[in-house]
């Protein structure tokens, strides 16, 4: 199976590229149509906030069975355990703890 990845931000791009060809899949990056998507076994949409989100309709057309599919709920479980493994862990601010200097 071939997995079409668009995604503006370079970073998230290769990693998530690397994850799907760890787990065995054949990552091709190139434009495609409206076509391509109505006919998808299934579709996601990736981003740096977003990370994955399965694509499950399209313009009143159900994508593939119409629920996240398998490659796509591997690739969320993946890029989870690589955020756990390698992600830097995120603090709460002094300010936001309210013990900053305003108010």
């Amino acid at each position: 199976m071939k997995v079409l990845v668009v995604d503006d931000a370079a970073f998230m791009r290769m990693r998530l590229k690397k994850l799907l060809e760890d787990q065995g899949y054949e990552v091709v990056e190139a434009p495609f149509t409206a076509h391509d998507v109505y006919n998808a076994e299934e579709c996601f949409l990736t981003g740096t906030a977003a990370e994955v989100v399965p694509v499950v309709e399209v313009d009143g057309r159900k994508i593939g069975t119409g629920r996240p599919g398998p490659v796509a709920r591997e690739l969320i479980a993946a890029y989870r355990d690589l955020v756990r493994r390698e992600g830097t862990p995120i603090f709460e601010s002094e300010a936001l703890a309210g013990k900053g200097g305003g108010s």
